[in-house]
């Protein structure tokens, strides 16, 4: 049996972060900490259209913040090389953030609680070089992934009751149960990207580039009954980076977004059953340095996230009233960023951007739902 079935049981003090040059260094303003309730919504949302959009508009993203916040546990600021990923349960009760540490390790926080490591000296130390993934898992768990050193892709599910438990106990770690995928690898340095089926959904699909080439992949969970299927390229899909995936709950489609051989951006659809589209381009994208990000909100409309080879945020918007792409705009802030941004979602009416900023994440609001798209 895999470890989903058998393992799954019923049961921000912050800093402020904004830059007022092009090209100036970052500067950290103190600021307030703010609560606030944000979903990981790769269950309910992200996706683009099937077509190529005919033209594009200039147009910055609806709402985006000038200030950037600390990403906070009880423990302290998270540090990280990485953009922490994060994600609320199906029922949106309770949100699990997971982080790669400055020490290579895999940590957990839930609800902003305190540090919790996946592994101990004795139960098997978890190691990675790359930034983990979470997604909500069923109802009220999540599911993480990360890339290990060997370049497997391994996954586990992480129980809300059993991590309540650990932090109830005063316990900062969780024994783990780590199940590789099945003739899956990549590079050790690469992230996969995974996306839910929807809220409340076993379904997950995972995408990962190739450990012998540029080849992209995807490979299909089916839940508790059919587990995994093999790994299938993604056609005309290459890239040296991690893709992004995306499940779009209006359109009822996964999404995928790539960064191409040449730096552009690039992208492929599949309705559920069906095969993945041929890849179509977005227009004027920027010289992309590495992997993007993809977020929806509820109305299908959608947020890319890309760092361009000299560490400059970008952001390119889809919207589906008019089935067209925004050109691609530079973040408010003028922030240099270390590694790929990620993008988060609330509710299926914010997006939010995190990233990590030397050597400590952050986040900001990049885009909300109450917009027009541009005429």
């Amino acid at each position: 049996s895999n470890a989903y079935s058998s393992l799954v049981s019923s049961r921000r003090s912050d800093s402020a972060l904004n830059s007022s040059s092009e090209v100036s260094a970052v500067i950290l303003i103190p600021a307030r900490r703010r609560g606030r309730i944000r979903l990981m919504l790769t269950a309910l949302l992200t996706a683009l259209a099937v077509c190529l959009p005919a033209a594009a508009a200039w147009a910055s993203p609806p709402n985006e913040s000038s200030l950037w916040t600390s990403e906070m546990t009880t423990d302290g600021m998270i540090q990280t090389p990485n953009a922490p990923d994060e994600a609320y349960s199906a029922d949106n009760r309770h949100l699990m953030q997971v982080w790669r540490g400055d020490n290579n390790h895999i940590y957990l926080s839930l609800d902003h609680g305190p540090d919790i490591q996946i592994g101990t000296d004795t139960e098997g130390i978890t190691n990675t070089l790359a930034a983990p993934r979470i997604v909500p898992y069923g109802p009220d768990d999540w599911a993480v992934f990360h890339t290990g050193v060997d370049g497997r892709i391994y996954t586990m599910p992480i129980d809300l009751a059993l991590v309540q438990a650990a932090v109830a106990l005063g316990n900062t770690y969780v024994i783990p149960y780590w199940q590789a995928l099945p003739d899956t690898s990549t590079v050790p340095t690469l992230s996969p990207d995974v996306a839910t089926q929807g809220p409340g959904s076993y379904n997950m699909l995972v995408t990962y580039r190739s450990s012998t080439n540029t080849q992209l992949y995807s490979q299909w969970y089916g839940g508790l009954r059919q587990g995994w299927g093999p790994p299938q390229a993604i056609p005309g899909a290459f890239s040296s980076s991690t893709p992004a995936i995306v499940w779009n709950q209006g359109l009822q489609r996964f999404v995928v977004f790539f960064r191409g051989t040449e730096n552009g951006l690039y992208f492929a659809s599949q309705p559920l059953g069906e095969r993945w589209s041929n890849v179509g381009g977005v227009d004027h994208s920027p010289n992309i340095g590495s992997g993007p990000s993809v977020m929806a909100l509820s109305n299908g409309d959608m947020q890319i996230a890309m760092r361009d080879v000299y560490g400059a945020l970008w952001y390119v918007q889809y919207y589906t009233a008019n089935n067209s792409f925004t050109l691609p705009t530079r973040d408010s802030t003028r922030a240099l960023i270390d590694t790929p941004p990620q993008l988060v979602g609330t509710q299926g009416n914010s997006i939010w951007t995190l990233v990590s900023l030397l050597g400590y994440a952050y986040w900001k609001l990049s885009m909300k739902e109450n917009s027009l798209p541009p005429s």
